[in-house]
């Protein structure tokens, strides 16, 4: 069974962020199984659908509930922070979405937080891993360039601690490690912005590429030594995904999102604090061949667990149960 499928993001969300990337790609996916799927931002008015995918449980999902609109045709996605922040700053969110017809989430970890808190909810949360195109983003060792550097890709705002990223560069640089930052990603959030541009003054070894084209983005992660991430809370980043896929090598803060994507050691890193940073990056940059054993191992990992069309077969899958409930099909 197949439908009409639309998909909300949240309103403030840039072409290139993480819930436009990801609806597109799902989007683009589900049209091969038949689905027509139209991507609109939050705020907008509805065309006719059977489904919504909500992309983000607080800021479209709890939204689109208040908006009056038939929970029992809402798929919410929990994307992130609506889950390891939100939750905590908004308890009556699990309320207001009771009545929802499934939820989606990326991981176990995520599982096991939405039944904590609803545990009736357990035979409507399903966890599809979330895709990525291996075709767009593959690996090129000849691109990897000198003086080494490290990129971090997304989009500049608290939650990813885009500051932090300088002040962990800044203290391997002092402790004699010859490596450049690279930034790629849009300002979102003014209060970031302005601790990024601060350290960014007198910092000439930063680079600030702004919003950078997803086609664009392959070159970028294949000239990175390495890829880091270091947020402060994520779903599962497709930044992450998209340079495993690329066989870089991936060092990321050692929260739920991450571990639950990368094996320490076999798939890139995890790290808590500035010095255990340095260890693994001193390590990492004097053994090129265990930056490419790594890399290629996080990108047979994508291959094997992350691809986008397997993601768009489990949504495809949910989504005509979904069509197929009475209360839900008599309405469409």
């Amino acid at each position: 069974m197949t439908g009409t499928i639309i998909s909300v993001i949240p309103r403030n969300t840039p072409t290139t962020g993480g819930n436009a990337t990801s609806a597109s790609r799902v989007a683009s996916q589900l049209a091969t199984f038949g689905w027509a799927t139209t991507i609109i931002r939050e705020g907008d008015p509805l065309p006719p659908f059977d489904v919504i995918l909500a992309w983000n449980a607080i800021q479209v999902g709890d939204r689109l509930v208040q908006r009056g609109v038939d929970p029992q045709r809402i798929v919410v996605v929990w994307t992130g922070t609506d889950l390891w922040e939100g939750l905590d700053y908004d308890p009556e969110v699990p309320t207001r979405l009771d009545s929802v017809g499934c939820h989606i989430v990326f991981t176990e970890q995520a599982q096991g937080r939405l039944v904590e808190r609803s545990p009736h909810w357990v035979d409507r949360i399903h966890i599809v891993a979330p895709g990525v195109e291996d075709a767009m983003f593959r690996p090129d060792r000849d691109a990897e360039i000198e003086p080494p550097v490290v990129l971090v890709a997304g989009g500049i705002r608290e939650v990813k601690r885009t500051h932090w990223a300088i002040d962990l560069v800044d203290y391997v640089r002092s402790q004699g490690l010859a490596v450049e930052l690279w930034i790629a990603g849009p300002m979102r959030d003014t209060v970031e912005e302005t601790l990024v541009r601060e350290r960014v003054g007198s910092r000439p070894w930063v680079r600030l590429w702004g919003e950078v084209e997803r086609s664009l983005m392959p070159s970028l992660y294949c000239q990175a030594s390495v890829v880091l991430n270091t947020s402060a809370t994520e779903g599962v980043s497709n930044a992450l995904m998209e340079a495993m896929a690329c066989g870089a090598a991936v060092i990321a803060s050692r929260i739920p999102g991450n571990v639950a994507l990368i094996e320490d050691g076999e798939t890139g890193w995890l790290f808590c604090d500035a010095n255990e940073f340095e260890t693994i990056l001193r390590r990492v940059m004097r053994d090129r061949a265990l930056r490419h054993d790594v890399g290629y191992a996080a990108r047979k990992r994508m291959a094997m667990e992350h691809g986008a069309l397997r993601e768009a077969s489990i949504y495809a899958h949910l989504l005509g149960q979904l069509i197929a409930q009475p209360s839900v099909r008599h309405m469409a």
